[in-house]
């Protein structure tokens, strides 16, 4: 079993044409039990508008104003919502619409011609039931298709109504186009009664015309097929109705298969039976939009037409909706389905008016107050510093109205203290409600200890930490770093500020103990056998160079002496002072050399070698006395003399030197011997060795004093080889020399120089 239902609305204009009228008007009855669900809504909420639908009605209009205008809201049910789009004070008027004017149905029954009747603007329900097949045993035709939709008028409209008829059976011979009417195909009469006429098609168009005129087949709104001719059980006609007509049934041995029913746009198929000719085989009438043929192998009529005849059975017509795509329904002309009301078997037309009323008085509701909501803002999300900040006051606002905060609470304020989402609920004196969300975060702010004020040693440099790794700090200095290093005493601050732009700050107060200055005096220089006690002051801990940890260092002996003290207040200090040894005054004695030769009795006297001497006192044991370093001294007369040299150093003392010399002299005098000894002195001026040459090989040197132009002695190594004396000049520098030579045979002087 087959069926297929469509939805389908049809809108048409056109003339006024034909004799028949169908057209009611009349007032709506209004509705009844209009209410609003409330008779105060928030903002932004939905209202319920109720109504009883009068009967006949098919849907009722809503309105905001008493004399109408643009509807708010159409239902054909009792109820529907709308939402206000503004506050205010709402009164709801609700009309009936649509039908309330009752049904009037026209029947359209076979009669071999097109019928009219002009509809009236309003909807229509259209039925068409198409003619049964022919067939020569009772019962085995096809039969008629149906078809129904709702044919929707906004002006008046007449329509053709061209309904089909039952297939007969021919009497006389096949002639061309002696179709049933409206498409069923031609029989063929022979001598087993075989070939009937299929059945015609019903259907309404717009444009009039003989059945098979083009246009007027081009304006077709609905059809239902007609059914195949059929014989008997074993050859049953194909039934009317489908998109496509349904397939014929037959068994016999030679056709391979039954004939199909006629498509939108094709006929079926037959199979001609065998030894059959095109002249003996009744012909289907096939349309496909726009073109009208015959066929003789049709098994039913293409697009949208009547049942077929055949030989043995015919394919059913099919069934067709013009120019719309939904409202249809469409059903094979089989057992259960819509019953064709003229039981001869030709087809049938019915129109069914569902003509509109006027809508009726409108009917208002009670008045409904649509409320604002409250304007709740608790703020932006909230970070204090919770050491500066310790707790934050929430206000919801909307002074008078009710309140209900997250902890149950129900002022318009609130103070929090800890960190957290803290949600609050207004509602105002009409129930309507809005709320709103704060976070609020308490963060901490850095700890900062630069520690206790203090007073530290002197010189001792004291850094000073922040803390807190990754935040930004400020020093007093206007230094960005986390540590500061000083030494100076004062008030120091710091602040800083971590992630969260929480600040703190610390200061402290740094002190330096005074200065303990340890006292070892002056770089200092002492005389030999000399001591001096070292004394560095009153402290509590002492330590010395060499590890003595006495108050007190004996020295001794020349050097550098240090200490570190520890004072009462535990700070370290040093000092260190050099002391080093003044030589003792001393000589090696003391020359003198005899300058008789210029005046009897005068000696040149100078110290030997002197150290560390800074006075000279000569005595030159004849009452005499000198402070010159070399004197020059005249004796009045031959004689031994203790002569004394004391030589003396500022601080540390004397020493004495005493020598018995003898002034002899000859009454020729010095000059007498130096003109008895004869001397050479080479080379002259000398650089190395110098020689002495004697003229007397019985000359014998007892002593050689060497005296340079400032009147010191130089000892110089020599030897004497007969009568030459070898003398080394390595230890002289250059200068011009006087030799005072003492001989077994007197003293000479004499004079050299040495260049190098």
């Amino acid at each position: 079993m087959y069926k297929k239902s469509i939805l389908l609305t049809l809108l048409l204009g056109g003339a006024l044409i034909g004799n028949t009228s169908l057209s009611a008007q009349s007032a709506c009855p209004s509705p009844t039990g209009v209410s609003a669900s409330s008779t105060t809504i928030c903002i932004g909420n939905p209202v319920t508008l109720s109504a009883t639908l009068p009967s006949g009605t098919t849907a009722i209009n809503w309105y905001t104003a008493s004399t109408g205008g643009t509807p708010v809201a159409t239902t054909s049910s009792s109820s529907t919502t709308y939402t206000p789009p503004a506050t205010g004070t709402y009164t709801f008027y609700a009309e009936a619409t649509g039908g309330g004017g009752g049904n009037t149905v026209n029947n359209f029954s076979y009669t071999g011609a097109a019928q009219t009747i002009t509809l009236q603007p309003g909807s229509y329900q259209i039925e068409c039931w198409g003619g049964n097949g022919y067939t020569q045993t009772a019962g085995y035709n096809g039969k008629g298709g149906y078809a129904t939709g709702t044919l929707t008028l906004t002006t008046a409209q007449t329509i053709y109504i061209y309904v089909g008829g039952l297939g007969t059976y021919p009497t006389t011979g096949v002639s061309a186009n002696t179709w049933t009417f409206n498409g069923g195909g031609t029989g063929y009469p022979n001598n087993n009664a075989s070939y009937g006429h299929g059945g015609g098609a019903s259907d309404v168009r717009t444009v009039g015309g003989s059945w098979d005129d083009a246009t007027s087949l081009s304006s077709r709104v609905i059809v239902a097929g007609g059914g195949g001719a059929g014989r008997n059980s074993s050859y049953i006609g194909g039934n009317g109705g489908g998109l496509t007509g349904g397939t014929g049934t037959y068994f016999s041995p030679d056709q391979a298969g039954g004939p199909t029913g006629g498509s939108q746009t094709a006929g079926g198929t037959n199979t001609p039976w065998t030894g059959l000719t095109l002249a003996t085989l009744g012909k289907a009438m096939t349309w496909n939009g726009s073109t009208l043929s015959a066929n003789f192998l049709a098994g039913g009529g293409g697009g949208y037409y009547g049942g077929a005849s055949g030989r043995v059975a015919g394919g059913g017509g099919s069934s067709y909706i013009g120019g719309v795509t939904s409202g249809v329904t469409i059903m094979y002309g089989q057992t259960g389905f819509v019953a064709n009301p003229d039981a001869t078997g030709n087809g049938y037309v019915r129109i069914t008016g569902q003509t509109s009323c006027t809508p009726g008085p409108r009917v208002a509701t009670a008045a409904v107050f649509v409320s604002d909501t409250p304007d709740v803002d608790l703020g932006i999300d909230i970070a204090v510093c919770k050491d500066v900040t310790n707790s934050v006051t929430l206000d919801a606002g909307n002074p008078g109205y009710s309140f209900l905060w997250d902890d149950n609470s129900v002022n318009q304020t609130r103070n929090v203290t800890q960190s957290g989402t803290y949600y609050v609920k207004v509602t105002n004196n009409h129930g309507c409600s809005s709320s709103d969300t704060i976070k609020v975060t308490f963060n901490l702010s850095p700890v900062v200890n630069l520690g206790a004020d203090t007073t530290i040693c002197p010189g001792t440099p004291l850094v000073l930490n922040a803390g807190n790794p990754g935040a930004t700090y400020l020093w007093d200095d206007n230094s960005t770093g986390s540590t500061r290093s000083t030494t100076v005493n004062g008030t120091y601050y710091v602040s800083v500020t971590n992630s969260f732009s929480c600040s703190a700050y610390d200061t402290i107060n740094i002190a330096y103990f005074p200065v303990s200055n340890p006292a070892l005096g002056p770089d200092t220089s002492i005389c030999m056998q000399e001591t001096i006690l070292l004394n560095p002051g009153a402290f509590r801990e002492y330590l010395w160079h060499d590890g003595n940890s006495s108050r007190t260092y004996l020295v001794t002996d020349a050097g550098s002496y240090s200490v570190r003290i520890k004072d009462y207040n535990g700070c370290y200090a040093y000092d260190t002072i050099l002391v080093s040894i003044i030589p003792k005054a001393q000589t090696g004695g003391f020359s003198f050399i005899p300058y008789f030769y210029e005046q009897l009795g005068k000696v040149q006297f100078a110290a030997i070698n002197p150290v560390n001497v800074t006075g000279y006192h000569w005595d030159f044991g004849d009452g005499n006395f000198s402070t010159q370093p070399s004197p020059l001294h005249t004796y009045a007369s031959q004689g031994y003399y203790n002569v004394k040299l004391v030589v003396s150093e500022d601080r540390c003392g004397s020493a004495l030197y005493d020598q018995i010399i003898n002034i002899e002299y000859k009454e020729t005098g010095i000059d007498e011997l130096t003109k008895d000894i004869k001397v050479k002195v080479y080379p002259n001026p000398a650089n190395s060795d110098l020689y002495i040459s004697f003229d007397d090989d019985r000359i014998i040197v007892q002593e050689l004093h060497i005296f340079d132009a400032l009147g010191r002695r130089h000892h110089i190594p020599y030897t004497q080889n007969g009568k030459v004396l070898e003398l080394s000049s390595i230890l002289l520098s250059s200068g011009v020399y006087s030799a005072n030579i003492i001989t077994n045979k007197g003293a000479l002087n004499t004079k050299f120089e040495i260049l190098k």
